[in-house]
């Protein structure tokens, strides 16, 4: 941080900022809503933090703290052995001793310089600092922070998006509500720095910021803390107006739609996951609490509060809750956002699917899926893959339907269905479809699994998810499934990106995947197809996808390919390699389906 920049940040807290108004209010209350018709909305999004990290651990790291002002802030460390207080004004270091007594460890120091080793803490967490930063710090400060969290580990990071575009959209009516109030322009307040155009405040950033400097090193999700502005919340948000209903509703919305507002609203959590050697992430918390950690160095006020902590705690692992998918991607669309507004509030009016493919990944169901949705009978929904036997089935049957069109559009034989690959080789898909779609027809496609595995491997290599060769991914992707299905049968929330993308060889074992489908759907109620006959003979291999779902015979002008990946020749020795691995499962697929395929070469 630059000396003047970090001169007027220390200056203004401790002088301005974290001076005392009334009983345990600050003046930087003033950027808070805090009138009794706000309190339960603002009470919700301060609290949003703590289902981000675990819920308990050994350290804490609160980067630029500040006097943990908040109840609801004081709740995240509630259950961890100590939470580190860090920041830069020492009035609010005393203020935060005042609150946390012995349970917290104060330190001062600059969130871009952090004075910690690596793999120090179990959780970390910051509000509305890293943007007192100049923007050329930004990219070092994130970086700084998933340094010193532990490996396998979340951190959450609040801040403020520059422009923002739902408050964008509300000013015009918050300055003709200011003209007819009599205010007029807004004007900078008496301590602010009118010579220093970067004041004491504030170099936010953009969604499209974030994702171009972080999106190749860091891996994170951009939620929701809070959507609405407090200029909002004070001009518009009246008790004799229903403004409290008004913001229960827009919490509502927030919490199912945390792309969008996560991206577009006022103030985002940003939650980085920090993989562990074997390229795991974060896992959903369990109930257990870990070992407490062995008490770090003290640092007290008469060592003039500024000697750093270095001691590094080895602690016992634990899950860290996963928060909700990313599936919902509105880009810059504004109008979806109504469009799926609408699809929801007519959920119970909309069709469920006639027929689902659930795989193999990498084994053509794009291809098949767009042949079929071209078909004159065919009502296609709005994805291709909607993910809800899989990864959204806590979210309900309505919000599966809202993707489907309406049922008086389903006349003269026409059908819907989707293609989500992931479901043939979740543990939980086949009894969660057959209970739910027990007439569905169901389309599988098997492709040679040695191809299959490298295919896969390539997509998640290109994309930047998997940071080993083939040759190690494969040796190494024993340990990094183990026990991960059995998580999910435990849990049928749990969700894990090593299951969905590390499973190279694991999905191509069919013949322990397909009897959980064989025992709950009789087999005149499934087609399994080669994937090779889609590619060498797509016509007849739609022919008879047509005739098993009782369509129409037809065909699309072109058997394009879709999403069809290139990549390099596999390594001779590892196919052969692979050839023979795969043998003895494949002679099981063969005697389970009576059909021998021409895979073993």
């Amino acid at each position: 941080m630059s000396e003047n920049t970090k001169h007027q940040v220390r200056e203004f807290y401790d002088q301005i900022g974290w001076s005392q108004v009334g009983e345990g209010v600050y003046q930087n209350a003033r950027y808070e809503d805090l009138r009794p018709v706000s309190r339960e909305y603002i009470h919700k999004c301060h609290l949003r933090v703590k289902q981000y990290i675990a819920p308990a651990g050994g350290l804490l790291l609160d980067a630029g703290s500040g006097p943990v002002q908040y109840p609801e802030y004081v709740e995240y460390s509630k259950n961890y052995k100590h939470r580190v207080c860090a920041d830069i004004s020492i009035t609010a270091l005393k203020e935060a001793r005042q609150r946390l007594g012995d349970h917290g460890l104060y330190v001062v120091m600059d969130v871009a310089n952090l004075p910690f080793q690596s793999d120090a803490f179990d959780a970390v967490v910051s509000l509305h600092t890293i943007h007192h930063l100049p923007m050329s710090e930004h990219r070092q400060a994130y970086l700084d922070l998933m340094r010193v969290l532990k490996p396998n580990r979340t951190m959450a990071i609040v801040n403020g998006w520059h422009s923002p575009r739902l408050m964008t959209m509300t000013e015009p009516l918050i300055r003709f509500a200011r003209i007819l109030a009599g205010r007029g322009r807004k004007h900078k307040k008496a301590w602010a720095d009118v010579d220093d155009p970067t004041g004491t405040f504030v170099s936010k950033m953009t969604p499209e910021w974030l994702k171009q400097e972080l999106g190749g090193a860091l891996d994170f999700e951009i939620h929701p803390w809070r959507s609405l502005s407090t200029r909002f919340l004070r001009w518009f948000i009246r008790p004799r107006l229903g403004g409290k209903f008004f913001l229960r509703f827009i919490f509502w919305l927030e919490e199912r739609l945390p792309r969008f507002f996560g991206e577009n609203g006022q103030y985002p959590v940003i939650v980085f996951r920090k993989r562990d050697a074997q390229g795991r992430a974060p896992k959903r918390a369990r109930t257990e609490t870990p070992r407490a950690a062995a008490p770090a160095a003290r640092l007290e006020e008469d060592a003039g509060v500024d000697r750093v902590l270095q001691t590094s705690i080895n602690e016992s692992s634990f899950d860290f809750p996963k928060s909700a998918s990313q599936w919902f991607k509105f880009r810059k669309n504004r109008r979806l956002f109504f469009w799926w507004l609408f699809h929801r509030a007519t959920s119970p009016l909309r069709a469920l699917p006639d027929f689902v493919i659930i795989g193999a990944m990498k084994g053509g169901t794009t291809s098949m899926f767009q042949y079929l949705a071209q078909h004159p009978q065919v009502n296609p929904p709005f994805r291709k893959e909607i993910k809800f036997f899989d990864i959204h089935f806590p979210k309900g049957l309505l919000w599966y339907r809202a993707h489907y069109p309406m049922q008086m559009k389903m006349k003269h034989g026409a059908l819907t269905g989707e293609a989500t690959p992931y479901y043939l080789f979740h543990p939980l898909a086949a009894q969660r479809l057959a209970a739910t779609l027990p007439n569905a027809k169901i389309i599988v496609l098997l492709r040679n699994p040695v191809d299959r595995a490298y295919s896969h491997y390539s997509h998640i290599h290109r994309v930047g998810r998997e940071p080993l060769s083939f040759e190690e991914a494969i040796e190494a992707e024993p340990g990094r499934l183990a026990g991960e299905a059995e998580r999910i049968m435990a849990d049928p929330n749990y969700s894990t990106f090593t299951h969905v993308h590390y499973s190279y060889l694991t999905r191509g074992r069919y013949a322990e995947q397909l009897p959980r489908w064989l025992e709950r759907f009789p087999r005149d109620q499934m087609l399994i197809l080669p994937s090779e006959d889609l590619s060498r003979e797509p016509a007849a291999t739609f022919a008879r996808a047509l005739d098993f779902l009782g369509l129409a015979a037809w065909a699309p002008e072109r058997f394009s390919i879709f999403k069809q990946g290139s990549y390099g020749q596999m390594n001779p020795a590892t196919r052969a390699r692979l050839v023979e691995y795969f043998r003895p499962y494949n002679q099981s697929l063969y005697d389970l389906l009576g059909i021998k395929f021409d895979w073993d070469k």
